[in-house]
């Protein structure tokens, strides 16, 4: 990992009063209490709730399934981001989402649970009932009590790049260069949180919000820019369009799996902490793999090193 020249690393996040370090890449699965997610694998709700809309998958048994496949963090969100995707009222998002986060606590009351939502209130609330950790995708920017409200509630906060709204954050996909805006944009919200107290902090490159797809792949290439601001760095390039619109043959977010695990694997070669996905057994095999690889990478140094010092006679 290239050496941090922007902010001190933090090597763990505080979750009510415990600490978890991050010493190892860790899994994120996606669980959306939405009809209209761009993908529909990752549809959930709970039973009761599923008569009369698109097909959801029950949420406490896809949790299970998740946590049993190895995730780490389920993240739990009621409000579509998609590009050109329309906001919902708070009221809708609050009721789909606060159940949803119960029934996961409920069931697996130690799991760790993020909500993703960039609104403050709705943030708060699923706090309230259970949730440990919040995942903006504005980072900060459409709400301007959220970063108040990640201060007051000493939770750790996901901030996510991203520019204007999911209607127009198309338009506003215009960089110089897109690592360096990127990092700039994103330490002067770091600092703003810093100055007022909050430092457990995740980074996320926003991949697909208000980025063309090249302008992804530039910025997972450039991945270690990012993690040089010193805080762990989440991916979520998950069956997104900087696959389905880059393969010469005509993909779509069902059949991109593949390409999903060349590109995480690719991130924790950069540096990536976090991988946000929708499938996490795959994700978690890639880990594991990548770990396997990396302890090969380092003691193969370690025999060179000791070789260097001690040299046959």
């Amino acid at each position: 990992m290239s050496k941090n020249t922007i902010f001190p690393f933090k090597s763990s996040l505080r979750f009510q009063g415990k600490l978890l370090f991050v010493d190892r890449p860790m899994v994120m699965g996606i669980l959306n209490a939405t009809p209209d997610s761009f993908f529909p694998g990752s549809r959930v709700a709970l039973s009761a709730q599923s008569a009369g809309h698109p097909p959801f998958l029950d949420v406490v048994e896809q949790a299970r399934k998740m946590l049993g496949e190895g995730a780490d963090i389920l993240d739990i969100g009621g409000c579509s981001t998609r590009p050109g995707a329309a906001a919902v009222s708070e009221q809708e998002e609050l009721d789909r989402v606060l159940p949803v986060i119960r029934a996961v606590k409920r069931a697996f009351p130690d799991q760790l649970v993020s909500v993703d939502t960039w609104r403050a209130s709705v943030a708060e609330q699923a706090i309230s009932v259970g949730a440990d950790l919040i995942n903006d995708v504005s980072g900060g920017r459409l709400d301007p009590h959220m970063f108040e409200t990640v201060i007051r509630l000493k939770v750790p906060y996901v901030l996510m790049h991203s520019r204007g709204t999911p209607e127009s954050m198309a338009s506003l996909a215009q960089y110089g260069d897109v690592s360096t805006e990127v990092v700039l944009e994103l330490a002067d919200r770091v600092k703003v949180l810093l100055d007022a107290g909050c430092s457990d902090l995740i980074i996320d490159p926003g991949f697909g919000f208000a980025k063309t797809p090249e302008q992804g792949f530039q910025l997972l290439n450039q991945l270690d820019v990012l993690v040089n601001m010193g805080f762990p760095v989440l991916v979520g390039v998950s069956r997104k369009s900087m696959i389905t619109r880059t393969l010469s043959v005509a993909v779509e977010s069902h059949d991109a799996l593949w390409g999903t695990l060349v590109l995480n694997t690719i991130a924790l070669e950069r540096g990536a902490h976090i991988l946000r996905v929708h499938d996490v057994a795959p994700a978690v095999q890639a880990v594991r793999l990548w770990e396997k690889v990396r302890g090969a990478e380092l003691n193969a140094a370690s025999v060179r090193s000791s070789s260097s010092k001690h040299p046959q006679l």
